[in-house]
């Protein structure tokens, strides 16, 4: 557990966590120019607050579980939160992620969990993989490209998040992007987008019960 004081790691990553392992962040700083906790195998992370300063990931999970409820995670050309193996799972529900990069990265067919939070990076959130993110709130900002993008596997976008992004607020090329909820601009491009030229994208927009909002 982390409370207080400061971690400087240089080039090296600054936390290993290993196995079956649980680390807790509750305050502090945590710096590195590679990454800023490395959770491989079932570990877990758990972040209520603090400062992670990486170059790399902040955070690099394989296959445990992470909960960020807190604190602020800052990453230079890397992914803030990298989600890397098909049974990690990353659940955010308050904290602030920035960077240069993807603000959630899912690699493979792990799962991501966004019900809070302020995500503020050039990619908000990036479904790679054929994994699943769900977004019920909180605020995604794609600084220099789209909020939400979506390459193969699932995103479901509920409830009263608020989604913006640059040239595409959401899109998807190869996977399914359902909207049932929220809030969703591009300032430069197009609110919600499908990369359909071969039929194999699917976009749903709107239910009986709700209907989003998707504004250009």
């Amino acid at each position: 557990v982390l409370t207080t004081g400061t971690i400087e790691a240089g080039e090296k990553n600054a936390i290993s966590n290993n196995t079956n392992a649980t680390f807790e962040m509750n305050g502090g700083t945590i710096t590195s120019e590679a990454q800023g906790i490395n959770s491989i195998n079932t570990a877990k992370v758990i972040v209520k607050g603090g400062k992670i300063e990486t170059v790399q990931n902040a955070i690099y999970n394989a296959a445990g579980t992470v909960e960020i409820k807190g604190g602020t995670l800052t990453s230079g050309s890397y992914a803030v939160v990298r989600n890397n193996e098909d049974t990690g799972i990353i659940n955010i529900s308050a904290g602030t992620l920035k960077g240069e990069s993807y603000g959630v990265y899912n690699a493979k067919a792990g799962t991501i969990n966004v019900s809070g939070g302020t995500i503020q990076c050039r990619d908000g959130v990036y479904n790679n993989g054929k994994g699943t993110i769900n977004i019920t709130n909180g605020t995604i900002t794609g600084t220099g490209a789209q909020g939400v993008r979506v390459g193969t596997g699932t995103v479901n976008i509920s409830g009263t998040p608020k989604i913006t992004g640059t040239t595409f607020g959401v899109s998807v090329t190869t996977g399914t992007l359902k909207i049932t909820g929220g809030t969703i601009v591009a300032t430069e491009g197009i609110g919600a987008y499908a990369y359909n030229a071969d039929k194999v994208a699917t976009l749903t927009i709107g239910t009986d019960e709700a209907t989003p909002s998707v504004n250009t």
